[in-house]
């Protein structure tokens, strides 16, 4: 077993774990968050932090790329997927290129998708959309989360609470080390944003948005009253993290003042087969490659379980080719599924 469970040794392996602008790590050197670490027994260069199911491969010393991988993927699929936690699917980060690289080829017969994230970064002290520049619909209320907000009643106070425990142990110590807000409408959470993974560097941005609620401006005005709370607070550097193809995500990033620093790649590790296909169509269809989406799709759709979005999208790519019974033939099959890429 090569989980280590001394927090010192976790503090260190932060510290040194060389994915620079992700404030997490900065949060576990300090103390002020914790993640799982595992480590070859054999000095072989190679860490794995997780921190859900997100795993960050970290090369030290003067190991080998392709080394480096190999015992990575050997610690993934024996002792962090089979764990029982609820991690058969995964998202792999690298923090160099050689060693993506490998890892993209060690698993090739699995198909993982490769999927581009891009990371924002905001300065407090400088100028950006407040709240009050923000129009909201009428009814809705921008608030801080405190405790008056936790002993209420309103609809989605629970998913909203189950967020908070996303990096804290206990709503307690979310109060007590993080911050955030939420909006709020006839005695509703349509919103909230928090504050992830505080460190002396500031602090990383979580915001969701209620489905119902959405496309109203909710999401601008949450993260300008957040960013006014932050500076607040003392916390001048705030980064935003997210899926290239997620543009409503990175689009509130720019409107609120954001500037992007970095694009990097990851490897998403999917068990189900049908959704694992259609992840990597929905990849290729946002890079441009619409052939190698069809494909990919039409791995996906022919399984049997395939998700509604899979059929839609396919559908769509038939239609735009003049092939319209083909895909009114995709869209009969459709049943309801919730799974999204």
């Amino acid at each position: 077993m090569s989980e280590i469970l001394d927090p010192d040794r976790i503090r260190m392996a932060a510290l040194e774990a060389g994915f620079a602008g992700f404030m997490r790590f900065t949060a576990v050197s300090e103390g002020n968050s914790t993640c799982r670490l595992f480590e070859s027994p054999r000095n072989e260069g190679t860490r794995v932090l997780g921190f859900g199911r997100k795993l960050f491969v970290c090369r030290y010393g003067a190991k080998e790329s392709s080394a480096v991988a190999r015992v990575a993927m050997r610690i993934i699929e024996e002792e962090i997927r089979p764990d029982g936690q609820g991690l058969s699917d995964v998202v792999i980060f690298t923090c160099d290129a050689a060693t993506f690289r490998s890892l993209k080829g060690l698993y090739s017969d699995r198909s993982p998708a490769v999927e581009w994230r891009e990371r924002y970064v905001s300065q407090a002290s400088e100028e950006y959309v407040g709240a009050s520049d923000c129009a909201l619909p009428p009814g809705y209320e921008i608030v801080q989360v405190d405790k008056s907000l936790l002993a209420s009643k309103m609809d989605n106070l629970g998913e909203m609470m189950e967020e908070m425990c996303s990096e804290r142990p206990s709503v307690d110590d979310f109060l007590e080390k993080s911050f955030g807000v939420a909006a709020v409408e006839s005695g509703e959470i349509a919103g909230w944003c928090f504050s992830e993974y505080n460190c002396s560097q500031g602090c990383e941005v979580g915001i969701e948005v209620v489905e119902k609620h959405r496309r109203k401006g909710i999401a601008k005005a949450m993260v300008g009253r957040f960013l006014e709370l932050a500076s607040e607070k003392g916390h001048r550097r705030i980064g935003w993290d997210c899926y290239r193809s997620n543009s409503p995500s990175w689009k509130t990033a720019l409107a609120a003042g954001f500037r992007i620093d970095s694009v990097y790649p990851t490897l998403s590790l999917i068990d189900d087969e049908a959704l694992r296909y259609g992840v990597n169509g929905f990849s290729a269809a946002y890079e441009g490659d619409i052939e190698a989406a069809e494909s990919w799709y039409v791995k996906s759709a022919s399984i049997g379980n395939a998700p509604d979005w899979v059929k839609s999208r396919l559908a769509a790519i038939l239609a735009g080719k003049g092939r319209l019974k083909e895909a009114s033939l995709v869209l009969s099959t459709k049943e309801d599924d919730a799974k999204r890429p």
